[in-house]
């Protein structure tokens, strides 16, 4: 009789817990997407970008918009990562904004929902200036995270 109630009591539990997983999948799934889509963003930028051909592209980008301007502006150019301007190399991180100043062009890839600290990107000096960020890329070019974290290629997303 004890061995019913016990089983009995398993498999009630089971069923709750499977039926408030079937209730409550999709706020679960935006949750982890939200976790884990910045990482991978981090991760994309870290290992699987080709720096070199990135950094052509931004300073490219800069010699145009700003850096080849005879006029100097103490404000930076911004631009949103939808602005159709952007290279196209740059499009493919999906930022979420790039701003060019007269020394480096940094670009936001962060804006996390949950954790305002997760702001990282990187930041591309211009030629002769070493820069600093949170770890080096290249020389003169630079990820830099807020919280100083550098993902492990191999990271999970929690």
């Amino acid at each position: 009789m004890a061995k019913k109630i016990i089983l009995t009591s398993i498999l009630t539990v089971l069923a709750v817990a499977l039926l408030l997983g079937i209730i409550f999948r999709w706020p679960l799934m935006l949750v982890y997407a939200a976790v884990r889509e910045p990482l991978a963003k981090e991760k994309k930028i870290l290992y699987y970008t080709d720096h070199k051909a990135l950094e052509s592209e931004l300073v490219h980008f800069a010699a145009i918009q700003r850096w080849g301007n005879p006029d100097k502006k103490t404000e930076p150019d911004f631009f949103y990562g939808d602005d159709q301007r952007l290279p196209p190399l740059l499009k493919e991180l999906k930022p979420s904004w790039v701003e060019i100043r007269d020394d480096r062009v940094d670009v936001g890839c962060g804006g996390a929902v949950f954790d305002k600290s997760r702001n990282f990107g990187i930041s591309v000096w211009r030629n002769g200036l070493s820069g600093w960020g949170t770890k080096e890329l290249r020389k003169g070019m630079w990820f830099y995270s807020d919280d100083k974290h550098i993902p492990s290629r191999f990271a999970f997303p929690w």
